[in-house]
């Protein structure tokens, strides 16, 4: 039988890693398109672009550079790095308006979160022993609890100010990546 209250004492701050991973890109994926239109006059076709840059250099990069990282880099580091990414690219959005610069944030912050997220992943099992899987199970509700806050907090925060949620997850985002140092 599993016992949660250790394991989840035992992973509580990769828990709550992968809550503030997935929050930041769940805010960001939730309010990005009313942004690029409201305050970039962005299309279809540049938002579309957006999202589909974020996913690819979140998947290329997941599945190859965090791969050749692993024997090189210490894992914390490329947490902190990946926290740092995440939020750099975050707190550019708000400050930039050209296409092509706005693009490059987003790929920042999506290498961000490619770093961040094998990382906790590995961390995890390693920290959940014989209880590995159970702790997954743990870090997919943390991941999904930030599937609900992210956009919830981020579209409070845009019909607050619109620049807000980037500028917020993006502070959070690098308190994070100092603390993971």
């Amino acid at each position: 039988p599993v016992r949660w209250l250790p394991l989840i004492v035992q992973l509580g701050g990769v828990l709550a890693l992968v809550l503030v991973a997935q929050g930041a890109l769940m805010l960001f994926e939730a309010v990005f398109a009313l942004y690029a239109d409201r305050v970039l006059d962005f299309g279809l076709r540049e938002i579309g672009v957006a999202f589909a840059l974020c996913g690819l250099v979140m998947a290329v990069f997941q599945g190859g550079a965090v791969g050749w990282l692993s024997g090189r880099v210490r894992v914390r580091v490329q947490i902190a790095l990946g926290f740092g990414m995440l939020g750099g690219g975050l707190l550019l959005l708000p400050v930039l308006s050209e296409v092509l610069a706005v693009f490059a944030a987003v790929s920042l912050l999506a290498l961000g979160v490619a770093l961040v997220t094998p990382n906790l992943l590995t961390i995890a099992a390693d920290r959940g022993g014989p209880q590995a899987g159970a702790g997954l199970g743990l870090l997919s509700t943390a991941s999904g609890l930030g599937q609900i806050l992210g956009p919830l907090v981020g579209s409070a925060l845009f019909a607050w100010q619109v620049d807000l949620p980037f500028l917020a997850a993006g502070a959070v985002a690098l308190v994070v990546a100092a603390w993971s140092l």
